[in-house]
């Protein structure tokens, strides 16, 4: 149910804030997942990709450290994160597995890793979601992370071709051995995520517990983006989400910083990859109108952006990637300011 456009499936003339989102007191936590040992999970994920590569070991401690000294306790990586700078797959994944291992409380985490990529040397923006290779990429996952499971194990990618009851046969068989506790889909159209928990229902197996895809106030396309796999936010999907009954997780959900530093710095503060995702007229009319809405309020443009995420009409769960300790205390604090019911702010 994609379309070219981006967003929020709202009008356009606005940048619209519902304080509705999380149903539950403690917007901090959902009850729709638990961790191992029963305890709510985090709606804010610390999102992983460059740790122990570009974040070095030492560094990577220190955020995982100060995110769980917050009460974080949801951990996203994957098995191919940073293979594009040395060619290894399971770096990020390591790192954690060592912090892990200092940590010793696992059972208090929610931990979720991604694989099903085409092996390396292969075009790896697609997936490979054989019994085989999934198998294969699941248990050096946990090798790699040091647990006998993971919390959920996430499809990286889509086999388009593949039949959906033989990828759902797959993913049923590792929940029922007890590797994983839930299925995830990452970058998955509505139509594949619906037609495989279709098969699941009906079958009596495990289907997706949940989604994982570009989302934010910041808008994206996959043309933009550089990558025809991946799966970005648009107005038809959003209606689904409405309705399905299938938590989001939103990753570039900061569209890595564009509100921000287009807002205090200018458009020269953006790096190459930034401009050619988010520069466009649309992001520049959302950023306006958001610092409309900052100076109305006195809510902070990066806390706006995080909790537009956070409260919509659906459960949303927010992917933080960040390099730095002051962007998760600034996440978490966010989580205390109350947004108004309605913000809206025309152009």
């Amino acid at each position: 149910m994609e379309d070219e456009r981006g967003g929020c499936g709202r009008s356009g003339d606005c940048v619209h804030i519902e304080g509705c989102g999380q149903m539950n007191d403690n917007p901090r936590y959902s009850t729709r997942f638990s961790c191992a040992d029963g305890s709510p999970v985090s709606t804010i994920a610390l999102g992983t990709m460059y740790f122990g590569s570009r974040i070095n070991m030492t560094k990577s401690e220190e955020l995982l450290h100060t995110y769980t000294s917050l009460g974080g306790n949801q951990i996203d990586t994957a098995r191919s994160y940073a293979s594009w700078l040395d060619g290894r797959d399971g770096t990020s994944e390591q790192a954690i597995g060592r912090w892990l291992k200092e940590y010793g409380q696992r059972e208090t985490l929610f931990i979720g890793t991604k694989g099903g990529l085409m092996p390396r040397g292969y075009n790896r923006d697609r997936g490979c979601l054989s019994c085989s290779h999934l198998e294969e990429e699941l248990h050096k996952s946990l090798d790699a992370l040091g647990t006998g499971y993971v919390d959920v194990f996430w499809l990286h990618r889509d086999e388009r071709e593949r039949p959906v009851e033989e990828i759902v046969d797959t993913c049923d068989a590792l929940v029922r051995q007890g590797l994983v506790r839930y299925m995830g889909a990452s970058n998955w159209s509505t139509e594949r995520i619906q037609a495989a928990n279709a098969y699941a229902g009906a079958a009596g197996k495990h289907g997706f517990s949940m989604s994982q895809i570009q989302f934010g106030l910041g808008v994206c396309t996959p043309k933009a983006w550089g990558d025809g796999s991946v799966v970005c936010m648009d107005s038809l999907s959003y209606e689904w989400y409405r309705t399905a009954d299938i938590p989001l997780y939103a990753y570039s959900a900061q569209a890595q910083g564009f509100f921000s530093l287009y807002l205090e710095q200018g458009e020269d503060a953006l790096n190459e990859d930034t401009r050619r995702k988010y520069l466009t007229e649309e992001n520049i009319a959302r950023a306006r109108r958001l610092r409309e809405a900052s100076l109305r309020t006195g809510i902070g443009v990066s806390t706006l952006v995080i909790q537009y995420v956070l409260t919509r009409e659906f459960e949303t769960f927010l992917v933080l990637g960040c390099s730095k300790v002051a962007r998760i205390r600034e996440a978490f604090a966010s989580m205390d300011v109350k947004i108004p019911d309605i913000l809206d702010v025309k152009e």
